[in-house]
């Protein structure tokens, strides 16, 4: 791993897709688009209930870890 360690600064493209992935904004992008298609998805009326129940759960729950994730951090400064 080391090999790629010295790659960062020399690449401009890899540079700018790393900085991307690790962006705060491709996450949560990320996490809404698999809501979006999990509330859509399922064969079966119940297989699609099931899905939006935990799409419900999963958007409620994001935003309560943002909260924790902030407060954390907040501690530290």
């Amino acid at each position: 791993m080391i090999w790629l360690n010295g790659l960062s600064g020399n690449i401009k493209i890899l540079d700018d897709l790393m900085r991307l992935i690790a962006s705060d904004y491709l996450m949560p992008l990320a996490f809404s688009l698999s809501m979006f298609w999990l509330w859509f998805s399922g064969k079966t009326p119940s297989q699609r209930m099931t899905n939006q129940l935990t799409a419900l759960t999963g958007s409620v729950r994001c935003p309560i870890s943002n909260v924790v994730v902030w407060l954390i951090n907040s501690l530290g400064e």
